[in-house]
């Protein structure tokens, strides 16, 4: 469990943020998918923070371009040929490498898609990385569509227990240096892991405790009700300044597995 700094974090919740395409290029919102437009407006608001700029990225998402893989395949379907540019946008790592090109971010570019535990995953491949790959620029971002609103109610009942009909789509952007930086929250991950059945409350307070005698668990129902609560977690507290030592669990139904972000201020 490698602990990383956090220099710098970012939201953009386009659901309640109606103006969140005020500062995007015009070129973004005539030619990029939706969720592209999310990704860039994300980064966008880190980097005018820092000063200095992120040497690589990786994106943490369940889902990727849900939209652009509805409109490939409903032109395969109806046309017999569907868009390249649906096609490219359905590729869950094209996404990143655009966003590397339009930020001249130089270094290692990755994908991490793992469902619910999207986000931990990502914080451990980063924790992975050379020196000289930092700082990284980690993105969660998941959007949510009609095709999905209306696929939910067949859903298995595990799965719908982590599917809040209310849940928000949201673009997270985390700038994360080595954790010998004094003075700024401290991030780790572990997992995920397998695990036979959703965990009780008693097994997340154990677990907890394996990252610090004081930390305290959130529940499960509130940090892992959609693909991208448990970095909305995360940055709800680093917004609020919560708890100093904070474990935020996410639990993917479709994986079996589970995995803990420890979050200490």
């Amino acid at each position: 469990m490698n602990k990383l700094s956090i220099l710098h974090s970012s939201s953009v919740l386009p659901q309640p943020d109606g103006a969140w395409k005020e500062g995007l290029p015009r070129a973004i919102k005539m030619r990029s998918p939706r969720i592209w437009q999310m990704a860039y407006a994300g980064t966008k608001a880190l980097l005018e923070q820092v000063t200095v700029p992120p040497q690589s990225l990786i994106s943490a998402t369940a889902l990727g371009a849900l939209e652009e893989t509805k409109l490939f395949l409903d032109g395969l379907y109806t046309e017999g040929f569907g868009s390249p540019r649906s096609f490219i946008a359905s590729v869950h790592n094209s996404m990143a490498g655009k966003l590397a090109i339009d930020f001249k971010i130089p270094g290692p570019n990755l994908t991490i898609c793992d469902g619910q535990n999207s986000f931990a995953s990502a914080l451990v491949t980063a924790s992975l990385l050379q020196k000289s790959d930092f700082p990284v620029l980690l993105l969660a971002i998941d959007e949510r569509t009609t095709l999905l609103d209306e696929l939910t109610p067949y859903l298995s009942d595990s799965c719908k227990q982590f599917i809040n009909s209310q849940w928000e789509e949201a673009a997270i952007a985390f700038l994360l240096d080595h954790s010998d930086r004094p003075g700024l929250p401290q991030i780790s991950a572990y997992g995920p892991k397998p695990v036979e059945s959703i965990p009780t409350e008693e097994e997340l307070e154990a677990w907890a405790k394996e990252f610090h005698a004081e930390c305290k668990p959130l529940p499960l129902s509130e940090t892992s009700d959609s693909f991208i609560k448990p970095a909305l977690s995360i940055q709800n507290i680093i917004a609020n300044k919560g708890a100093n030592n904070s474990a935020v669990f996410s639990y993917s139904p479709s994986a079996k597995a589970m995995a803990a972000t420890h979050l200490c201020l």
